[in-house]
């Protein structure tokens, strides 16, 4: 453990195995065939491309995947946001296997060769909204091994909104779409009894992938058939036992950004989540607030002691 990269309050799996955590980066810039080699030299790996994506197999950091996300234009296109602005913006993704949480001290590595390429982040340009996902191993996919985070987060996500505001591009895209209300108020009613009622609840208020907390990789890999029926075999892809966390931007061109202070952020959600004493402060902050900005305020300066300052 680092202290750049802390471990979660909860550090092993169900097997007794220390978490883990695949990282997606998106970015632009520079293209795939400069990248892959790039990470091959500076983690050990061999390169080889097969169609249009590069593998990287056999580092330090386990296997990568580094190619244009089509998919980006394609969402963009449907949702027909920005579609003129984003014509020819695609960016590159570079994914990786799931990382031990004892090497994650290796992305600061990852992100200085990427900014030494010249990659750029969401700021970059107006149109540009890159993003970080982090798919983070759960501790248990039994319902307490995941729910707690889950409700954490769907209490704590506006405040985490206000403190580091998405810029333009990616609060109008599709990719970050906040929690709706229905789903907030549904979750102070009570925890469902199991995983199957937790998986129908969220898929009654938030049937989408592009939520900036995604659970549906996780309740498809729960419950594959009751996900395939609400949002189609396409959006049920990717099913893993990992939270989705897409919310933060890519700033690799920003010297005062790292991926460390996302990770940070994302162990925050998890403190808070493990403090039973917080969470009814912050359940009572929600259920109590006379307008979405008091209750804004309010949650940003009970949580302020656990987040990382952004401006730091």
């Amino acid at each position: 453990m680092s202290d750049r990269f802390p471990f979660p309050p909860t550090s092993l799996n169900a097997d007794g195995d220390l978490r883990a955590v695949g990282i997606e980066i998106e970015c632009g810039g520079v293209d795939a065939g400069t990248i892959a080699p790039a990470l091959g030299a500076a983690f050990g790996g061999t390169c080889r491309t097969q169609g249009a994506v590069w593998h990287v197999t056999g580092t330090s950091l386990g296997d990568i995947e580094v190619y244009l996300d089509t998919a980006y234009k394609e969402t963009v296109s449907q949702s027909g946001l920005l579609q003129t602005l984003a014509e020819g913006v695609v960016p590159v993704e570079i994914v990786t296997s799931p990382i031990p949480l004892d090497k994650l001290h290796l992305l600061d590595e990852l992100e200085q060769v990427l900014r030494g390429l010249g990659a750029q982040g969401s700021r970059a340009a107006p149109q540009f909204g890159f993003g970080v996902h982090l798919n983070v191993e759960v501790v248990d996919t039994a319902l307490d091994g995941w729910w707690p985070t889950f409700r954490a987060y769907a209490l704590i996500e506006p405040a985490l909104r206000r403190q580091d505001m998405p810029n333009a591009a990616r609060r109008l895209l599709p990719f970050i779409t906040p929690y709706p209300e229905s789903l907030l108020g549904a979750l102070h009613a009570g925890s469902p009894a199991d995983t199957a009622a937790a998986t129908d609840l969220y898929l009654a208020h938030a049937p989408s992938r592009n939520h900036a907390l995604d659970m549906l990789p996780l309740m498809a890999h729960l419950h594959k058939d009751k996900v395939q029926a609400a949002v189609g075999g396409k959006a049920a892809g990717g099913a893993r036992p990992a939270f989705h966390y897409r919310l933060p931007e890519t700033r690799l061109d920003e010297d005062t950004w790292s991926l460390a202070y996302e990770w940070q952020r994302w162990c925050a959600i998890e403190r808070i989540a493990d403090d039973a004493a917080l969470m009814e402060q912050l359940t009572s902050i929600w259920v109590g607030s006379a307008t979405a900005i008091a209750r804004r305020t309010a949650l940003a300066a009970a949580i302020a002691p656990f987040v990382p300052d952004p401006f730091s």
